[in-house]
């Protein structure tokens, strides 16, 4: 599939149909560590061909995390302040409609009042592949610096 723009790609679906993209992250820069932004641009394709490329254009700072396992959402990282990060909160882009809401957790209910601050380590899908586990640390970036990732 061919796709407009100067494009990388962030996030790929569990069964490797859809993929979420951006810009290219500044030279030096890490998905772990959040780019000030106040509007966010993303392209999702369905790269089986069924369906349409998206492209959103989201005022915040997001950043994608997942794909719901039917690909009717994207999970994604909003930071704040969107220009200055010192927190994040976990939203769900809807793909048919184009609004983002907040994540309901199943303990903690609406995390919209909630911001929650750290850095995005590492992730690993559970064996079913119906659940996508991260490990955050809240510690600075540079406290995983030069560590590898973990197989």
């Amino acid at each position: 599939m061919r796709v407009q723009g100067d494009l990388a790609v962030r996030v790929v679906s569990g069964s490797g149909l859809a993929v979420a993209m951006m810009e290219p992250l500044p030279a030096g820069g890490s998905p772990w560590v959040p780019v000030p932004r106040q509007v966010t641009k993303v392209v999702v394709a369905d790269l089986s061909g069924a369906g349409d490329m998206m492209r959103f254009r989201l005022r915040g700072n997001f950043e994608p995390e997942a794909f719901s396992t039917d690909l009717g959402y994207l999970f994604m990282i909003q930071y704040l302040p969107a220009t200055a990060p010192v927190g994040y909160r976990v939203m769900s882009l809807d793909l048919d409609s184009g609004k983002v809401h907040p994540l309901y957790g199943p303990f903690k209910g609406i995390q919209t009042a909630e911001k929650m601050t750290g850095t995005r380590l590492q992730q690993v899908r559970s064996s079913a592949g119906d659940e996508l586990f991260t490990l955050y640390s809240n510690q600075p970036p540079e406290y995983a610096h030069g560590y590898r990732a973990v197989d």
